[in-house]
């Protein structure tokens, strides 16, 4: 099983100019708490919304390919 600390580390990478709209967030947690149930995911999940430029250049080329 899993250890206390354990979370699923999600990254929702999107485009947009100015803000993130909030029903649109709110819909991507229903969203995924719904996927996460069918799976019978258990760990937390850690969420962080990245703009697609910022992705780009913060994440190591290895883990783009």
């Amino acid at each position: 099983m899993f250890e206390e600390n354990d979370y699923l580390d999600i990254a929702y990478v999107f485009s947009s100019v100015g803000d993130l709209d909030n029903k649109r967030r709110l819909e991507f947690f229903d969203l995924l708490q719904s996927k996460l149930s069918e799976i019978n995911e258990e760990r937390y999940p850690l969420t962080s919304f990245i703009e697609y430029d910022d992705y780009m250049e913060n994440t190591p080329n290895e883990l783009l390919a």
